[in-house]
């Protein structure tokens, strides 16, 4: 005599929302969806506060330490537009901190250095002054407050 035939297979187990690997899937998945959303958000928000020539600039030309005046760039004479909208000064440590002057050119991010050539714009506001001189040539206002700059200040 032959053996039985072998009985069916038990059927799976009906599927269940509260099976520990379903749950733990659902959060992952909600996890990452929120990540990407956040990051979506947290971009969309500085690419609109971030001027468009600004942004263009920093992804094609990459953010370079201030070079020294002794090179040849501080050797170049200021464009002529840029002279007549900012007044020089020679920066002294002392100086700046009786003024309440930054310390820090914020276009270049390099630290201003005792007498260094800086420009201080109407605004009050201070830079290298081959940095401010660029700046002028495209915008005519000052990259941190936004102030439009019209004339020397004496």
């Amino acid at each position: 005599m032959s053996p039985p035939p072998p009985s069916p297979a038990a059927p799976p187990p009906p599927f269940s929302i509260d099976d520990p690997s379903f749950v733990l899937a659902a959060l992952l998945t909600c996890f990452i969806l929120c990540s990407f959303i956040i990051r979506g958000l947290y971009l969309r928000i500085r690419e609109l506060n971030t001027p468009i020539d600004d942004v263009e600039a920093q992804r094609n030309h990459p953010q370079q330490p201030h070079p020294p005046p002794n090179q040849a760039t501080a050797a170049k004479t200021p464009p002529p537009l840029a002279e007549k909208k900012a007044s020089s000064f020679r920066y002294t440590k002392n100086q700046a901190i009786a003024t309440n002057t930054d310390s820090e050119c914020s276009i270049c991010l390099g630290e201003f250095k005792d007498g260094e050539k800086c420009r201080q714009l109407e605004c009050e506001h201070a830079f290298h002054g081959e940095c401010i001189d660029q700046w002028l040539l495209k915008k005519m206002h000052c990259p941190l407050c936004r102030a439009t700059v019209s004339s020397v200040q004496l």
